[in-house]
C-alpha cells in the first residue's frame, strides 16, 4: 500500500544528493495516471463553468488543467465559510492542503513514468531519476524563482496564499473550549505557527493572495511549506479527511 500523500517525500534536489535547502520535503506522486481532481463530493464536487472553454470542439468530459483546478479551489466559498461541525472544519482544512500538495506533486509536463520508461534500455532507477529531477527543479523554482504573477507559477503562488488563508481560518474557527484542542494539542501548535506566518507576511491574512509590502515569497513559503506538510499529515493520520469512496467521515479512520 502506498504511503499517504504528505509522506511520499520529494527532496528539492535528487535523492542521491539529499540536499534539503532548509525546508521539509514535499510529497511526490509518480503515477502517470494521476489527473486533476477535486477531492470532495460535498465541497469540491464540480468544475465551475468558467473553466470550460467556449471552443465548440472542446470535449466536455476532458479534465481541466491542473492550474485551473487549483485556482478553482482557492477561489471557492469553502475557504472562509464556517460550518457547524468542527470536525468537518478540520477535514475541509485538510482538503485544501491536499489539493495544494496534489498540484505540487503532479506529473511535470513532458516527464512522466510512461514516457520515461519508453526510452530504450532505460533502467528503473533512470526512470525514477528523470521524474525526481523534474520535480526537484520545479519545486526549487516554485520556492525561489522570480516570475510574473500572470505566469502559471505566479498564479499557483497566489492560489497557494489563498489556500493557506483558508486553512488558517478553518483551523482557528475551532472553539478555544473545544475538546478537539484538548485531544490534539500537537495539531493546534502547528496551527499557531501557520497563523503567525500568515499574520506576519500575508496582506489581509492572504484572502486576496497577496503578501505584505516588503515580504518575500521565498521567505514565506520557505517557512510555511514544512508546516503545511506537517499539518496535512497530522490531519490525515488523525482521520480528519473529507469523505471519499471507501472512507469514513471526518474524524474517522477508513474501515
Amino acid at each position: 500500500m502506498r504511503a499517504p500523500l504528505a509522506k511520499r517525500a520529494l527532496s528539492v534536489r535528487p535523492a542521491s544528493v539529499a540536499a534539503r535547502m532548509g525546508v521539509s520535503p514535499l510529497p511526490q506522486t509518480h503515477s502517470s495516471q494521476l489527473r486533476p481532481s477535486l477531492i470532495s463530493a460535498r465541497c469540491f464536487s464540480s468544475t465551475p463553468r468558467s473553466l470550460a472553454t467556449e471552443d465548440p470542439s472542446h470535449d466536455p468530459n476532458a479534465r481541466p488543467p491542473w492550474i485551473d483546478v487549483l485556482e478553482s479551489v482557492s477561489n471557492g466559498p469553502w475557504l472562509h465559510t464556517t460550518i457547524p461541525d468542527e470536525r468537518l472544519r478540520l477535514a475541509v482544512a485538510h482538503g485544501l492542503m491536499y489539493q495544494l500538495l496534489l498540484y505540487l506533486s503532479r506529473p511535470i509536463d513532458g516527464v512522466n513514468m510512461q514516457d520515461a520508461s519508453k526510452n530504450e534500455g532505460a533502467e528503473s532507477g533512470d526512470t525514477e531519476g528523470q521524474i525526481s529531477d523534474a520535480h526537484a527543479q520545479y519545486l526549487s523554482a516554485f520556492a525561489v524563482a522570480r516570475v510574473p504573477s500572470t505566469s502559471e507559477m505566479g498564479r499557483a503562488r497566489i492560489a497557494t496564499t489563498k489556500l493557506v488563508s483558508g486553512v488558517v481560518h478553518q483551523l482557528n474557527s475551532v472553539s478555544s473550549t473545544s475538546p478537539l484542542r484538548t485531544d490534539h494539542p500537537d495539531l493546534f501548535k502547528g496551527v499557531e505557527r501557520l497563523t503567525e506566518l500568515a499574520e506576519n507576511q500575508l496582506k489581509e491574512g492572504g484572502k486576496q493572495g497577496e503578501l505584505k509590502d516588503g515580504a518575500e515569497w521565498r521567505d514565506f513559503w520557505g517557512h510555511a511549506q514544512p508546516v503545511v506538510v506537517e499539518l496535512a499529515q497530522m490531519l490525515s493520520e488523525k482521520g480528519f479527511m473529507l469523505e471519499q469512496e471507501g472512507q469514513g467521515g471526518a474524524g474517522q479512520q477508513p474501515a
